[in-house]
């Protein structure tokens, strides 16, 4: 800023010194400030401005020019009148600007409209919603699918005449013309960087670009801003972090600095204050909660087309607690048949799919009823997959080589607090022969209803019981610690549950017949996995899942529990790039109260974490849960977590081959 010696502040807004470079006279070695204010009202608020930036140039010459009279402190320079009365004329082709962007929404909804041909492509947009109206040119690559690249020009190429942004980026655009891509080049009108007009403008770029009549690869776009444009480039990068590959900005005067430093705070707090990202919330299941609700599956069966039921249960606790015989006496009451396929066990296997399969193209199947936990669930979904496609393998939706177009209805009577399988869209499958434990969602797949009673969970073995809460917590967990966008109202809603889970899970350990702790549970169970609190969440990170699912598929433990051996290892090794929430976490779920550092009390949030799993019984390495793989066991599941993440993945920090190593080693204790 050596050779800066004045900036001009008009209307509390902050302009480039470009505009009025001429008029300042030659020689002064002064640095000052010219505040040129058209309303008197706005002086409080621009002087109040300058006190707190404590820039350079703020403690010199302070100049404020009032509808042609003048408050002087210090020495007048000529250059300053000169540069109000260019303001003054400034001002009116604002208001002229303004006033054709009235007409332009007056007349016209929203929408592209082409002006002119050429190598640059001359269009008008109009976008209702932001109340903007400005030109842009476009260049369009020959080929589909290539990438897009938005420039924006700096102050002094505002107006309408959409020819000044194309010598703004000149020498930008030159070296891109080299090469096939998209370059898009909108121009902000008069006004664009007054406060409320700027956002608008900032808006409306990214509507445009969502509306550009061209096929672009939307995973490539690119941003870059020079002055005026640089400010625009980080308020964009901000307010929609997920949408740009990269971005490029240069800021060179004092309002960009302001959003330059604000940007840079927010790297470093991982844009944890972004806006909510788009979300769509599905659940249909519907929901039946209470004591002896399972005595209604017959009539609600029926209510939804099924005439032939395949049970799908688990061991022999479905026999001994009557819920079985009470499931089909219900069906038959409502004169439906039923067949049964027991033998379901923990880390469901894909053989019992395929027997289910069989014995439901034997018998004409066309209903689904698991009558168990997560992976009684889980199979009945799978079986209902298989059925309506039977000239298809059912495994090929797990390896995630087609999609599943069918399914038959399915629903449930839940006897285990755990999965959530009752109300989610996933179901997870282990191909015991390769070790493989696998996933597919998919919305089709959501019961029909479920019949919750809290009473059958009660002669659950406690390790089960905690495990079931384990997974539960585990699951919005997931959801909780990301790098995307977040919702207030969701994070209240996640933390809330995870303080609920762990207080009556503690009840359930010494208290296991306590009815209205295991009520708070089952119905956990359901939000944490129905989608709910993952509602305005940009990507859950669901690594914890990924890593244990290897485990889980090469040494058969219960989920839960492999959850809770792994997740502090994990922790430990990402909470660095996932800081605020993990700080977060410590003060609104683990209830950490003491001072420190930010890494510190992230720290200690997850060492909390540790003791709740020990106050349960649950272990929090592989030691405790009981296994001891080697090296090359580790190696091994690394790479099949890499294969069935098909890349590095997660939100909370993207992990590598490398990374899952270290994991799966640091837990190794």
């Amino acid at each position: 800023m050596s050779d800066l010696r004045f900036r001009c502040l008009v209307d509390n807004d902050f302009c480039d010194i470009a505009p009025f470079e001429p008029y300042i006279e030659k020689g002064s070695s002064d640095m000052g400030l010219a505040l040129i204010a058209f309303d008197e009202s706005e002086l409080d608020t621009v002087k109040s401005l300058l006190n707190e930036t404590q820039l350079e140039g703020s403690d010199g010459y302070l100049y404020t020019l009032l509808q042609g009279s003048v408050e002087k402190k210090g020495k007048m320079p000529h250059s300053v009148m000169k540069a109000y009365r260019y303001y003054k004329r400034y001002k009116k082709k604002q208001n002229r600007a303004a006033a054709h962007i009235e007409r332009e929404l007056s007349h016209n909804g929203d929408g592209i409209r082409k002006v002119s041909g050429g190598r640059f492509s001359a269009y008008k947009y109009t976008d209702q919603e932001n109340k903007m109206c400005f030109p842009f040119r476009l260049r369009a690559s020959k080929d589909k699918n290539e990438p897009l690249f938005v420039l924006l020009h700096g102050a002094g190429a505002m107006g309408s005449d959409n020819l000044k942004q194309l010598f703004d980026n000149l020498p930008l655009y030159k070296q891109l013309m080299k090469t096939d891509c998209n370059i898009l080049l909108p121009q902000a009108p008069f006004g664009s960087n007054r406060g409320e007009a700027m956002q608008n403008y900032i808006k409306s770029i990214k509507r445009l670009a969502d509306k550009l009549p061209i096929d672009f690869d939307r995973k490539r776009i690119y941003i870059i801003g020079t002055s005026f444009g640089g400010c625009c480039v980080w308020q964009l990068i901000y307010l929609f972090p997920e949408y740009f590959a990269a971005a490029g900005a240069e800021p060179v005067d004092f309002r960009i600095y302001f959003v330059y430093t604000f940007a840079q705070k927010a790297a470093l707090t991982r844009r944890q204050t972004t806006m909510a990202s788009n979300f769509e919330f599905y659940s249909p299941t519907r929901v039946i909660f209470g004591k002896g609700t399972e005595q209604r599956v017959g009539a609600l069966v029926r209510e939804y087309g099924g005439t032939r039921v395949l049970i799908v249960y688990g061991g022999k606790s479905a026999v001994r607690s009557g819920v079985l015989d009470r499931a089909e006496k219900s069906l038959a009451e409502a004169g439906i048949s039923s067949w049964t396929l027991g033998g379901v066990v923990p880390n469901p296997h894909l053989d019992k799919v395929y027997e289910g399969i069989r014995i439901g193209k034997e018998n004409s199947i066309d209903f689904l009823l698991a009558v168990g936990g997560g992976s009684v669930i889980d199979t009945a979904k799978a079986i209902a997959y298989g059925l309506a496609e039977p000239e298809k393998d059912v495994w090929e939706l797990y390896e995630h080589t087609r999609t599943a177009r069918k399914c038959l209805p399915v629903a449930s009577i839940l006897t285990i607090a755990a999965a959530g399988s009752e109300t989610s869209n996933s179901s997870v499958i282990t191909r015991v022969d390769t070790h493989q434990k696998r996933a597919y969602n998919d919305d089709i797949s959501r019961p029909k209803f479920a019949l919750m009673d809290p009473e059958l969970t009660k002669t659950l073995p406690d390790y089960q019981t905690e495990s079931g809460c384990a997974d539960i917590m585990m699951h919005t967990m997931e959801r909780y610690f990301t790098n995307g966008g977040n919702m207030e109202l969701t994070d209240a809603l996640a933390e809330g549950l995870l303080r609920t889970v762990m207080k009556n899970a503690v009840i359930l350990h010494t208290d296991p017949a306590n009815y209205e702790a295991r009520a708070e549970v089952m119905w956990a169970g359901s939000l944490s996995h129905n989608g709910l609190t993952g509602c305005g969440i940009a990507s859950g990170d669901f690594m914890s899942h990924k890593l244990e699912h290897e485990m889980g598929g090469m040494f058969d433990v219960t989920h839960g529990a492999g959850l809770a051996a792994l997740w502090p290892s994990w922790a430990r090794y990402v909470y660095k790039d996932c800081l605020p929430r993990f700080v977060r976490f410590a003060r609104n779920v683990m209830g950490v109260t003491t001072d420190g550092t930010d890494e510190e009390i992230a720290l200690k949030g997850i060492e909390a974490m540790v003791d709740f799993y020990h106050s349960i019984g649950m272990p929090a390495s592989f030691h405790e849960l009981g296994i001891d793989p080697t090296d090359a066991q580790i190696d091994e599941m690394a790479r099949r977590c890499l294969e069935a993440c098909g890349s590095a993945l997660g939100s909370a920090k993207k992990l590598s081959l490398d990374d899952m190593i270290a994991i799966y080693r640091a837990a190794n204790h």
